[in-house]
């Protein structure tokens, strides 16, 4: 999930990592930039809860209003905790939050 939110470039700077060259520990390493947000890193949690809150906010017209409120109250990380007594409702469900995700 972390890999689908973009770090925007004004803070690829503090995602900067060192790579050294292969097999030679004399060269001078190669300096690189996330431009995604790591797993592992402190703020990717925040960051992705935040993005799936604005992606359900900006994108929610037409959409039962389940659904939108399931991202904001349901979700932790990549996993969605909400159970539905019918079948039919929980198909749904998922065919709406995975079309409203995708955007």
């Amino acid at each position: 999930m972390f890999m689908q939110v973009n770090v925007p470039e004004s803070d690829r700077g503090a995602l900067r990592f060192l790579c050294g060259q292969e097999g030679d520990m004399l060269r001078e390493p190669s300096e690189f930039q996330m431009t995604s947000h790591p797993f592992g890193a402190i703020s990717s949690p925040f960051r992705e809860k935040f993005a799936l809150n604005k992606t359900s906010q900006i994108f929610s017209d037409g959409y039962d209003g389940n659904v939108v409120g399931a991202v904001k109250n349901n979700f932790y990380v990549d996993a969605c905790f909400i159970s539905f007594p019918p079948c039919d409702q929980a198909k749904s469900f998922v065919k709406q939050i995975i079309e409203l995700l995708c955007r």
